[in-house]
């Protein structure tokens, strides 16, 4: 009989996993359509949301604030994550500070963006609503919104004076998924620049891999409407399932995470090209994420992960680190229980063998 259910729920998978990968490829001819129907979309919310909202920031428009955003369930922070909050302030005396609890998003969803908030109640799990409310926290007041499993190695100041970030057309005109080897950082921008909107780190040279522009740091100018194409594509993408299919058979990365933020960059690029919107700006590799966790070695993995007992920051910190690395992550996925996780490996690797 154990024999005879562990079949059927192999089988029940299986078939999911089956449906899901035609799913995909019935609708990628639709693509265009679908992109073009959001960006209307996003047209009418962000007008009017800049007209509800005009006078609920008093910063610089046109400049990225000094915010820095974290969130968290309740103000007890956990003691593994204090020392990497107090990094961040204590290198950036001269920015601002906001810890946004579970309370708070809900009740800035509710003021501001009220067009949101069915979608953010209903949204399957609580890590999906931390992720999308972070992209409000930017539309609203700008600044840096990071992660509290991020921890700051040098001051923003200095982020500021020295790092120079690379357009999104250059990276994305190669063509061949790879950051260019040959691009030449003297043609790119310093943050004080007034074209600088928007910042987002790049994992890895690898443009092919969806996970490549983590959500766990983002830097922006308020009003971007950036974000609101963010939300809208949230908004998409959770009427397109039944809740408790997105719930267990989509990631949280593809409703919410780093995969909606990279085919949000996407969707942008496309506008970038064919009407001329502002170009976003990347970190170089190594910048915000010193090694990237999808190549990283077994010694990366025993002492960089906060998820595995062997995690050593201060080992981590030394094998990692570059010279120019201004913060590093400890990757400690607090939002994941361990069946969720160990359904989600079982069912990436059924739609691998899918499409083979």
């Amino acid at each position: 009989m154990k024999l005879q259910g562990r079949s059927a729920l192999l089988t029940v998978a299986i078939v999911v996993s089956v449906l899901t990968h035609y799913h995909y490829v019935a609708k990628s001819p639709d693509v265009m359509l679908d992109r073009i129907s959001r960006v209307k979309r996003w047209e009418s919310l962000t007008i009017k949301l800049l007209s509800e909202n005009s006078t609920t920031n008093q910063c610089d428009p046109n400049r990225i604030p000094k915010i820095i955003h974290q969130t968290w369930k309740s103000n007890n922070i956990p003691e593994l994550y204090c020392e990497w909050v107090n990094s961040w302030k204590t290198l950036n005396t001269n920015f601002d500070y906001k810890l946004w609890t579970d309370v708070d998003n809900r009740n800035l969803v509710k003021k501001h963006f009220p067009w949101f908030l069915p979608t953010y109640d209903n949204l399957p799990r609580e890590i999906n609503r931390v992720d999308a409310v972070r992209n409000c926290y930017i539309y609203l007041y700008g600044g840096i919104y990071i992660d509290l499993d991020l921890e700051a190695v040098r001051p923003m100041e200095e982020f500021y004076r020295h790092i120079q970030f690379i357009p999104s057309r250059k990276i994305f005109a190669n063509g061949n998924g790879e950051v260019s080897k040959s691009l030449n950082l003297n043609d790119t921008t310093t943050f004080e620049s007034p074209n600088i909107d928007i910042i987002l780190p790049l994992l890895s040279s690898n443009l092919k891999f969806p996970h490549n522009i983590p959500n766990a740091w983002m830097a922006s100018r308020p009003g971007h409407p950036f974000w609101i194409l963010a939300l809208d594509m949230i908004m998409g993408r959770s009427q397109r399932f039944p809740m408790w299919y997105l719930k267990w058979f989509k990631n949280v990365e593809w409703l919410t995470g780093p995969i909606a933020l990279y085919d949000v960059v996407t969707v942008w690029n496309e506008l970038v090209e064919r009407y001329g919107f502002s170009d976003l700006h990347f970190t170089p590799p190594g910048v915000i994420f010193p090694y990237d966790w999808n190549s990283m070695r077994q010694s990366h993995k025993e002492y960089c992960s906060a998820e595995v007992a062997t995690f050593n920051p201060h080992k981590c910190k030394k094998l990692v680190l570059k010279p120019y690395s201004f913060a590093i992550s400890y990757w400690s996925h607090s939002w994941g229980s361990e069946s969720y996780k160990l359904w989600q490996r079982l069912f990436r690797k059924l739609n691998a063998v899918n499409r083979m």
